[in-house]
């Protein structure tokens, strides 16, 4: 390692040691950050390439290291679109590059089945933060090339965290991505740590469903006109004529091109407008038009509680479940005209209970926020039914069915239950579809211990009337 390399690490190891409690050796912290910044990794492979002679528990150690923690950070599929969000979030908020290279270590860290190791202490690393590169570097090769006991504690505490990282199914997730695509939202550890675990809840509930699911339901289709200019029409080429643009011309009309001659007669043609063109077909395309709307009660409030059996509060559950059933929505009805919609209820006297997950939920679902198929908004009970009212009432509308997410969905409805309507209910620690009343063996069942399993059942049920 220069003494270049070091002193552009040394804010990733401030941040680092603010974020990480036990943290590994600081070699660690280097090599990601310079993973994540796209300049490889040289801490590790300084030690084990360098002339100066050191025992061969520390090379075997790093060599171990580099292909279990490091290789299998490189080679997991979300490590890609982790640089890529580090590299959006440098170019936005330059200051937060070494907060982002820390937290992603933090979040890495927090899956391994590691033993605290005593590493390098936050006062420390800013004492050696004053002094210059160069300095510590000749310093460390010193007590690392005489001191056996120190060379045998490194090599310690870089087999434990390869140990632990070989213990470990997967190293990054789809959850520290969608941190780093938000950090600048998310101040402090509780919303990272929410917002993660609503994406691991999401891939939880959403890993046992089928590749794919038919759609059984006939509807009419609605015309649905192109309003992007950039867009070219629906339909192919029909005829040929002397309009149109450039791009569509006959490429038959090349053979008038004659730079050598005095005047050129393909600009005496374009000239006066006898260039031939293709011209498109301008029929409207027509597609199915879908809309879902999922109401989310502010009595799930009284959900954030922790069953046994589960991995997460039951609040963090549903909103893992709602993730899960707006990507398969998307990822099943890709030929329609999907319109989701998702709406917080509103507490009594102007409370929002939900507010907090409310703004998760719109990190959660930027994608589809911003292409405009996925809203989130805000309503009362009563507010939420006129407006659903409202809109049906509209001639053309499309047909929409709506999704009560609520710990009592029965105190939601206003009157009897309208067939495009499916109540969710999640007062246990099972969730129930539909209006079931839970007496004499239900209870008992509902009192049992219940797994992931048991959400991924119900979600796949509800997609299926959905769907």
């Amino acid at each position: 390692m220069s003494p270049e390399v070091l002193a552009d690490a040394v804010p990733w190891l401030e941040a680092a040691a603010a974020e990480v409690d036990d943290l590994p050796p600081p070699g660690v912290a280097v090599d990601v950050g310079r993973l994540l910044t796209r300049r490889g990794w040289s801490h590790s492979r300084d030690i084990r390439d360098s002339s100066h002679v050191f025992p061969p528990r520390l090379r075997s150690a790093l060599a171990a290291y580099e292909e279990y923690f490091l290789g299998r950070l490189m080679a997991d599929r979300h490590f890609d679109a982790a640089r890529d969000a580090l590299d959006r979030l440098r170019t936005q908020e330059p200051r937060e590059t070494a907060t982002a290279i820390a937290v992603l270590l933090a979040l890495v860290l927090e899956r391994l089945p590691r033993k605290e190791t005593g590493g390098a202490s936050g006062p420390l690393l800013r004492r050696l933060a004053r002094r210059p590169a160069a300095d510590v570097l000749n310093q460390g090769w010193q007590v690392l090339g005489s001191s056996e006991v120190h060379a045998d504690e490194l090599a310690a505490a870089y087999e434990a965290l390869t140990q632990a990282a070989r213990r470990s199914s997967r190293l990054i997730g789809g959850g520290e991505v969608l941190v780093l695509e938000n950090l600048a939202a998310l101040r402090g550890a509780a919303p990272r740590l929410a917002l993660r675990q609503i994406a691991d809840a999401a891939d939880a509930v959403e890993r046992p469903l089928p590749a794919r699911l038919v759609s059984r339901r006939q509807r009419g289709a609605v015309a649905t006109r192109l309003d992007d200019e950039s867009s070219y029409p629906i339909g192919g080429y029909s005829s040929i004529s002397t309009t149109g643009p450039i791009e569509s011309l006959v490429s038959s009309e090349l053979v008038y091109l004659d730079r050598e001659a005095e005047i050129d007669p393909f600009q005496v043609r374009w000239a006066a407008g006898e260039l031939l063109k293709y011209t498109r077909d301008e029929s409207v395309f027509s597609r199915l038009q879908r809309r879902v709307t999922f109401f989310v009660s502010a009595d799930l409030e009284r959900c954030r509680v922790k069953s046994p059996g589960l991995p997460w509060q039951r609040l963090v559950l549903v909103l893992g479940l709602l993730l899960a059933a707006v990507r398969r929505l998307h990822r099943w009805l890709d030929e329609v005209a999907l319109d989701i919609r998702i709406v917080f209820g509103a507490g009594l006297h102007g409370r929002d209970p939900l507010a907090h997950e409310a703004e998760l939920c719109r990190l959660l679902l930027r994608e589809w926020i911003e292409r405009g198929t996925v809203t989130v908004s805000r309503a009362a009970v009563q507010e939420f039914w006129a407006l659903q009212a409202e809109e049906q009432s509209v001639p053309g509308a499309a047909e929409n069915d709506v999704v009560l997410f609520s710990s009592d969905p029965a105190e939601l409805l206003l009157e009897e239950i309208p067939p495009a309507v499916q109540p969710l209910s999640f007062a246990g620690p099972r969730p129930v579809l539909g209006l079931q009343t839970i007496d004499g063996e239900g209870e008992a069942a509902e009192s049992r211990p219940v797994d992931i399993s048991v959400w991924s059942k119900t979600l796949l049920e509800l997609l299926r009337i959905l769907v």
